[in-house]
């Protein structure tokens, strides 16, 4: 004969079970005003109950529910002292309650040691192991143990949106491909559908993948679930920009992530390429890149754009000069900072000799071989100093990364004609000058010259007469 099973959630007393009623006809009223004195006699009431039959399960699971609300309110102490008294008949939930009261005072190993007890009293308690995932990634612990933890919980609830998108997200700091995290994400999105930070987390996936059209669908959706969502706002604006669209609407989505989110350095720095690219004044950009750098004094691109900025509104060169230095400092790799430190407008206009312009370029180069303007700048440099080759070279290396670089093709033609090469390859050089840049007025001038040396008079005349048409001005 078997015996029956001893259901917990029976009282068997009246006592127990009158405490009980009592203590949810206190829970309810609560939810109904939001006195948080009917709080205090529900838990005094679910206590009592407990007193007089520990066993009884339905006090026990009120009083948790009780200390999740107090959690909610963030009334720290009154809440820790539930799960404490739940340690005994219900540990996991009493460890996990402590956990998530640790985790939100930021004391992640306790927290860490919360949720491990909470999964030792019941293993299948997913909740508890994707909070040890999200604790584990806190603490700086290697992705591989997050992941682990977020994979549990699946095991145990494969339904769980949170767990999903976690595990999207730890695949990425993993470096895995775009195509592992994309169906973590999607499931995310299968079970809630309006999860609008799996939304924007899909979106980015997509663009990893080049689908931008469906990448901007994805940041859409996560606006139209979470409408304040600065960072797929700021996500938008960039997809919007890579898909061509008119300046205006990106830079609408960029103030739209700024209004939700004041500080948010990247969409000030967006905000001020994007006014460059509509062709507003340029104290507009400097003013979105002053205020990237007021949140983020190391983003080097906003120091670099900022020294650009400057030159553009003919401030002194050491200002440009401060800006590109700044932004080295944070990033001694940038190549573009290095080519703007050496122009002419910067070191070139503080009088600094042409051997630091070219250190400048050679830097530029190191860490961009292909850089065609760098290519061409070190070029000019090198005539400075009487290297005529070496600068024939360097003209030649630009060519070769940027075959249209009218500059470079002029560059080319009056170098050759200094080192007397045959007027045929000078006036070769200047025409594919004119190629790229038809109103190049200084390459038609020195076409007219090249052609009169050759002797072809007439057609010398008309490149000369074209050249003052176009505004030349010796000298």
């Amino acid at each position: 004969m078997t015996t029956p099973k001893k259901d917990n959630d029976s009282p068997r007393t009246w006592e127990a079970f009158r405490y009980y009623t009592e203590a949810l006809e206190s829970y309810r009223r609560y939810l109904l005003t939001g006195k948080a004195e009917e709080l205090e006699k529900s838990r005094k009431r679910c206590l009592k109950a407990g007193r007089v039959e520990p066993n009884y399960r339905r006090p026990l699971k009120l009083l948790s529910t009780l200390g999740f609300q107090y959690l909610e309110l963030k009334r720290y102490p009154d809440a820790e002292r539930i799960m404490d008294s739940l340690k005994v008949q219900m540990p996991e939930i009493g460890y996990f309650g402590i956990g998530v009261i640790r985790s939100v005072n930021n004391k992640h190993s306790e927290a860490l040691e919360a949720f491990e007890q909470a999964v030792k009293y019941k293993p299948d308690f997913a909740e508890a192991w994707y909070n040890e995932g999200v604790t584990l990634g806190r603490q700086g612990r290697p992705p591989t143990e997050s992941l682990e933890a977020f994979e549990a919980a699946l095991k145990f609830k494969p339904y769980f949106a949170e767990a999903w998108y976690a595990k999207g997200a730890t695949l990425g700091q993993l470096g895995h491909p775009p195509t592992e995290k994309l169906p973590a994400y999607e499931k995310a999105l299968n079970f809630k559908p309006d999860f609008a930070e799996a939304w924007n987390n899909k979106g980015v996936t997509l663009g990893q993948l080049g689908s931008r059209e469906e990448e901007l669908h994805a940041y859409e959706e996560a606006l139209k679930f979470k409408p304040d969502y600065a960072d797929a706002w700021y996500n938008k604006g960039v997809t919007l920009g890579q898909l061509g669209r008119p300046p205006a609407e990106v830079l609408i989505a960029y103030e739209k992530a700024l209004e939700y989110k004041p500080d948010y350095a990247d969409a000030w720095y967006a905000k001020g390429v994007t006014l460059s690219q509509q062709g507003r004044p340029p104290t507009e950009s400097l003013e979105a890149f002053e205020a990237a750098l007021k949140f983020k004094p190391d983003y080097a691109e906003a120091w670099y754009n900022k020294g650009v900025t400057l030159g553009q509104l003919g401030r002194p060169p050491a200002e440009s000069l401060e800006a590109f230095e700044a932004a080295l400092k944070f990033k001694p790799d940038y190549a573009e900072a290095w080519n703007n430190k050496g122009e002419g407008a910067t070191l070139g206009q503080l009088g600094c000799p042409p051997a630091e312009r070219l250190h400048a370029y050679e830097e530029a180069l190191k860490f961009k071989p292909d850089y065609a303007e760098a290519w061409n700048n070190k070029g000019v440099i090198l005539g400075q100093l009487g290297r005529g080759e070496e600068e024939l070279q360097a003209y030649e290396a630009a060519l070769k990364f940027k075959p249209d670089y009218a500059e470079a093709w002029y560059n080319k033609g009056v170098t050759l004609s200094q080192l007397g090469r045959p007027p045929t390859e000078s006036l070769e050089a200047f025409e594919a000058a004119l190629k790229f840049k038809p109103d190049y007025a200084d390459a038609r001038h020195n076409k007219g010259i090249t052609l009169k040396s050759m002797g072809q008079t007439e057609e010398a005349e008309k490149a000369l007469a074209r050249a003052k048409e176009l505004g030349f001005k010796p000298g």
